[in-house]
């Protein structure tokens, strides 16, 4: 029926990623055993080559996978005319996004994402409706925009999760 015998075809899925297991418990060990693969490719680059894909990681995380971030920056803009409110928000946004991030990139916190793509989205939700709803920011705006950006850092570290980034990338 096939040029090629079944096992050939299954191994030819693996190597794409696109098996889908019946069995969660084996699909969490492939997934396990992928990211391992991943990380000792990662550990064998240079520096440099290890950087420019992180680099790259994070561009795409916002173009064109980040949607989210962009709604979410777009949400601020539209809701402060005020150039030092919009500059307190995207700074605490900014600040917050980075403090998940490194501490989720030195294993302090892990949430799955099936946990925070919801958490992330509801975010936007709350930011376009608090827009619409209030004609001018409150002084909390800043406090609830950290918020957000705490979970938007959360998101990106599943995202570096995924790539398998070993702790030990952060020692000296």
């Amino acid at each position: 029926m096939y040029a090629h015998s079944e096992d050939e075809l299954i191994i030819s899925e693996i190597e794409q990623g696109q098996l889908d297991m019946q069995d969660q418990q084996m699909t969490a060990e492939y997934e396990a055993a992928l990211k391992r693969l991943r990380m000792r490719k990662l550990a064998a680059m240079p520096w440099q080559e290890k950087f420019f894909i992180f680099i790259k990681a994070g561009i795409q995380h916002i173009i064109p996978k980040g949607l989210d971030h962009i709604l979410f920056v777009l949400g601020l803009f539209f809701s402060s005319l005020i150039f030092m409110s919009l500059l307190k928000q995207v700074t605490a946004f900014t600040l917050a996004h980075t403090i998940t991030l490194a501490l989720a990139a030195l294993g302090f916190v892990e949430i799955p994402s099936s946990i925070v793509e919801p958490l992330i989205a509801l975010s936007i939700v709350w930011i376009a409706v608090e827009n619409c709803m209030f004609k001018k920011t409150n002084k909390w705006r800043p406090i609830v925009v950290f918020v957000f950006g705490l979970l938007l850092g959360l998101g990106f570290a599943c995202v570096l999760s995924e790539y398998g980034l070993p702790n030990d990338y952060f020692s000296p």
